[in-house]
């Protein structure tokens, strides 16, 4: 699962680098910039927070700089539902839309990128800017 995980993470770097489009730059987004899944807690989950120091590390030399979080969503929720809070919300603040999985997935706005993973009981967010 792990190794899926690094794959579709680093596969949506590359793409996010060929969607970072130019011109005026927005204000950066930081974590406490980014909307949060209606219910969902930062995670203390020692396996969840490994996965996400893990691709935090895997992406790391590919990008300037980068930050990733893991949440616990409530039981029940299903990945339609956190893709879509997701896409609406981002989208709403000027980033688009990128390639992703059936359960991840990326948006792009200037230099920064943000990836997407969910595992069913949590998902991952990953924050980035490209070199």
């Amino acid at each position: 699962m792990l190794k899926r995980i690094l794959f579709v993470m680093l596969m949506v770097v590359v793409l996010s680098v060929a969607l970072t489009a130019c011109g005026s730059e927005p204000t950066p987004a930081t974590f406490s910039t980014l909307p949060v899944f209606s219910g969902a807690k930062v995670s203390t989950d020692s396996l969840m927070l490994a996965a996400a120091a893990t691709i935090n590390d895997a992406m790391k030399p590919q990008v300037k700089s980068i930050e990733t979080k893991a949440f616990d969503v409530p039981a029940g929720t299903t990945w339609d539902a956190v893709k879509s809070f997701y896409s609406a919300a981002l989208q709403k603040d000027g980033w688009t839309a990128g390639e992703g999985g059936a359960d991840a997935a990326s948006w792009s706005r200037g230099t920064q990128g943000i990836v997407l993973k969910s595992g069913g009981a949590f998902i991952i967010v990953a924050l980035f800017d490209v070199k």
